[in-house]
C-alpha cells in the first residue's frame, strides 16, 4: 500500500477529502495522462453518498482546467465504469465510492485505459504528483464543459449485461437489496427486462442516500427479514455494486447465506458439467473457506490462491486462463470481465438455477463450509503498520506450521479499506477456533503494547 492508495484506491472519512487534496489528485492524473501520451479523456462516476457529488464536482473542474475532456456518468456501479472506460476510449476512469463502508466514508478508485485498477507503477507516479506537482490553473480559459453521459452510460451497460444472458428468466423470483447504493439505478430494470419476477428494496437513485445503512451486503439481516420461501433467492449488493451476497429460505423456514465461496463452486461446477471450465481451474484468495478448497480437491479442480483483493484474483485469472474466481466477500470475476460485478453474478446464478432446474440451496450444498472466524480489531494506521513487521510475519508463519497438523490456519493482515486489523482463523471445530483466537489476540495485544512502549 502507498502513502494515499490502499488495496482499493484511496479510502478515508469523507470530510478528509478537502478541496485542495482533491485538486492535487486530479491534477496529478492529468499530468500523468499527458506524460504517458494517453487519451486526454476521463470517465467519472460515483455511488449515492452525498459526498460523492462534491468530490466528483471538484475533480471534474480540475481536470477541465488541465485540458482533459470529462464524461460524467453520475450515479452508476463500479463495474459499469470499468466496462465503459474502453467503450468511451478514455485514458483513465474514476469511481467515487467507499464500497461497503458507511456514508461517513468515501473513496477514489483510479482505473487505467482498459478499465482495470491502475497498477503499482501508475499509482506511485500519481502519489508523487500529489505531493510534488503544482496545481494547474493556467488553462482555465479553454472553456471546457463536462459531457453528461449518465443515461447513455446506463443504457450501454445494460445492453452489455443483457448480451451475456442467453435465456430469459421467466419463472425466477428474486429479491434485490440495492443498499441505497449504485445498483439502484439499473438492477431491478435488468431483471424485469429478462422477465424475472423481481422486487427491490433499499433503492435510492439520488445523491444523499443512507448508503449501506442497515441494508445491503453488510447487513444481511434486513433482506432475511423480508425473504419469502417462494423467492428463488435474495441478493444484497454493496454500495458500488461490485459484489453481492445471497440468501435463500428452505421449506422449513431456515435461511441460508450463500457467500462468494459458494458462488465460485456453483459456477465452476456448472461450467465443468458443460465441459466449459477452462483449464480446470478456479482462483480465490487466502481468505477462502477450507470447504471450497476441499470441494475443489475432491473434484480434481486446481485452485490458485492469491493475496486478499480482487485485483490479485483478476491478475491470476488472466495469467492462467481461469474463467471464474473471486472472494468470499462476494467479489466474483467471470471470464471477460475486468472486475467483480454484483448484478452479473446474480444474473449468472439465476441462469444456472433455471438451466439446472435446481434450487439455490441444492446448488450451494455441493460444498460444506468449515468453521471460520473473522475478528476485526480497531487500529490506527501506525498500529496497522506494526503487524507488517518481520517479527509478526515470522510468528504467523510458525503458528501456521504448527496448526497445519490439525488442519487449522490463521491469517493476520491490516485492512486496506478500513481502520482495522483483521484476523481470520480456520479450524476443524469451533472449540479449536476459540483456543487459537485467545492465543492470537493475546499476541496481537502484546506486540502492539510492546511497540507502543519502545
Amino acid at each position: 500500500m502507498g502513502k494515499y492508495f490502499g488495496t482499493d484506491g484511496i479510502r478515508r472519512k469523507a470530510n478528509e477529502f478537502n478541496e485542495e487534496f482533491l485538486k492535487k489528485i486530479a491534477n496529478s492524473l492529468a499530468v500523468e495522462l499527458k506524460q504517458e501520451k494517453l487519451e486526454l479523456r476521463v470517465l467519472i462516476g460515483g455511488d449515492t453518498r452525498i459526498s460523492s457529488k462534491y468530490i466528483i464536482d471538484i475533480i471534474i473542474k480540475t481536470l477541465l482546467k488541465n485540458g482533459i475532456e470529462v464524461m460524467n456518468a453520475g450515479i452508476i456501479p463500479t463495474p459499469a465504469i470499468s466496462y465503459l472506460t474502453d467503450e468511451y476510449n478514455c485514458g483513465a476512469s474514476i469511481m467515487i465510492t467507499a464500497s461497503h463502508n458507511s456514508s461517513e466514508y468515501n473513496g477514489i478508485k483510479i482505473l487505467n485505459n482498459q478499465g482495470l485498477k491502475a497498477n503499482t507503477k501508475f499509482i506511485d507516479k500519481l502519489e508523487y504528483g500529489i505531493d510534488n506537482f503544482e496545481i494547474e490553473n493556467n488553462l482555465s480559459d479553454l472553456n471546457l464543459s463536462p459531457i453528461d453521459c449518465h443515461n447513455e452510460a446506463l443504457l450501454k451497460y445494460k445492453k452489455h449485461l443483457l448480451s451475456l444472458c442467453p435465456i430469459n428468466l421467466e419463472g425466477i423470483t428474486v429479491l434485490l437489496d440495492c443498499a441505497n447504493g449504485a445498483t439502484s439505478v439499473m438492477a431491478e430494470e435488468i431483471f424485469r427486462e429478462l422477465k424475472a419476477n423481481v422486487k427491490a428494496i433499499n433503492v435510492a437513485t439520488n445523491f444523499g442516500a443512507a448508503i449501506n445503512e442497515n441494508c445491503g451486503s453488510t447487513h444481511l439481516e434486513t433482506i432475511k427479514n423480508v425473504l419469502l420461501e417462494s423467492v428463488s433467492f435474495g441478493v444484497a449488493f454493496d454500495g458500488d455494486g461490485d459484489r453481492s451476497l445471497f440468501v435463500v429460505k428452505d421449506s422449513n423456514g431456515r435461511i441460508k447465506t450463500v457467500d462468494g465461496d459458494h458462488v465460485i463452486a456453483i459456477i465452476a461446477n456448472y461450467l465443468k458439467s458443460k465441459n466449459n471450465l477452462k483449464n480446470n481451474m478456479i482462483a480465490t484468495t487466502v481468505m477462502a473457506n477450507q470447504g471450497l478448497l476441499n470441494w475443489a480437491k475432491q473434484n480434481n479442480i486446481n485452485v490458485f490462491t492469491t493475496d486478499v483483493g480482487d485485483t490479485f484474483v483478476k491478475e491470476k485469472m488472466d495469467e492462467y486462463g481461469i474463467c471464474v474466481g473471486g472472494e468470499q466477500s462476494g467479489h466474483i470475476i467471470l471470464e471477460g470481465q475486468n472486475t467483480g460485478d454484483g448484478i452479473l453474478t446474480a444474473l449468472t446464478l439465476a441462469i444456472i438455477i433455471k438451466m439446472s432446474n435446481k434450487t439455490l440451496i441444492e446448488l450451494s450444498n455441493i460444498i460444506t463450509i468449515t468453521p471460520q472466524k473473522i475478528i476485526n480489531i480497531p487500529a490506527t494506521e501506525d498500529e496497522k503498520a506494526k503487524i507488517e513487521v518481520n517479527e509478526v510475519k515470522q510468528y504467523i508463519e510458525n503458528l501456521n506450521s504448527n496448526l497445519a497438523l490439525t488442519g487449522s490456519r490463521v491469517n493476520l493482515r491490516p485492512s486496506g479499506t478500513e481502520p482495522l486489523i483483521r484476523a481470520t482463523i480456520w479450524a476443524p471445530t469451533n472449540e479449536e477456533i476459540e483456543v487459537i483466537t485467545k492465543e492470537l489476540l493475546e499476541y496481537i495485544e502484546n506486540i502492539l503494547n510492546k511497540q507502543k512502549n519502545r
